[in-house]
Order: structure tokens, then sequence, then C-alpha cells
């Protein structure tokens, strides 16, 4: 019987010992789970944010490009407004209307650094044109001063009217 024992002892073992690579140790199996399930549900939850970034992204971008699209329809009407004003001024100035031309070179004056350098240049001519236009009032106002003191002059003194 001891030979009995010793073989049903030596079997029992081999049982045990094939069984406990098929089992997970204790504790183990749950732990797994939820080790790929906190894992998968961070890879979720980085794909929600980074389409979350690309929609605020998408906004910021839209965005952009309408308040580019709104400053350059702006920059557009100052510079056909700034147009408008130089001909008038100019026109004043042919008119002899020196101090309306004046006025709106001064408006310009004052809207000026944001327009395009080749208008910026003629706003510098017109007002050059205003000035002229300025110092030939002044000659002709000098001379015209001048004719009517010649004119007082010859009345005053006996013989130089003939």
């Amino acid at each position: 019987m001891r030979g009995f024992n010793r073989i049903g002892c030596a079997l029992l073992m081999v049982i045990l010992v094939a069984g406990c690579g098929k089992e997970d140790a204790p504790g183990t199996s749950g732990a797994s789970y939820d080790a790929t399930n906190a894992a998968d549900d961070a890879d979720g939850g980085l794909r929600t944010a980074q389409d979350q970034v690309d929609g605020v992204t998408d906004r910021a971008n839209d965005a952009i490009e309408k308040g580019k699209d709104q400053a350059d329809g702006a920059a557009a009407a100052v510079t056909a407004n700034a147009n408008a004003l130089l001909e008038k001024a100019m026109q004043y100035i042919k008119d002899n209307k020196l101090d309306l031309a004046q006025g709106a070179l001064s408006k310009l004056d004052g809207i000026k650094a944001p327009l395009p350098a080749g208008l910026q240049q003629k706003i510098s001519d017109a007002k050059s044109a205003l000035d002229a236009a300025k110092t030939a009032q002044d000659a002709k106002s000098t001379l015209d001063d001048a004719g009517a003191l010649g004119k007082e002059v010859k009345k005053a003194i006996p013989g130089l009217s003939k």
C-alpha cells in the first residue's frame, strides 16, 4: 500500500502543478480588465479633446478670415472716401475756394496714415497746389492794392494824372 500512496501523491502533485498555469492569480484578472478599460477611456477622451480643439481652431480661423475681409472692405471704403474728398479739394482750388480746399485737405491729413502711398503723394501734391494758389492770391491782392494806391497817388498829386 505504501507504493500505492506514493503513486497517488505523485499523481496529485502532477495535477496540481499542471492546473496552476491555467488560472489567473487572485486579483489580477480584474486589474487587467480595469487597466484596459482605463486606457480605452483615456484614448476616447483624448480624441474628444482633440476634436474640440480642432473645432475651436476652425472657428478661430473663420473669425480671422471674416475680420480680414471686413478690414479690407473698410480700407477700401476709406480709400474711396479719401479719393472723393481729394477730388473736391482740387476742384475747390481750381474754383479759387481756398478756405474750402484747406478744410478738405485738413480732413485728409487726419486719415492720411492708412492710405496707400500713391494717394498720400496726391494729397501732398494738392497741398502744394493749395499753397501755390494762396501765394498767387496774395500776389494778386498785393498788385490790386498797389494799383489802387497808384490811382490815389495820381489823384493826390496834381499833374501826374496826365
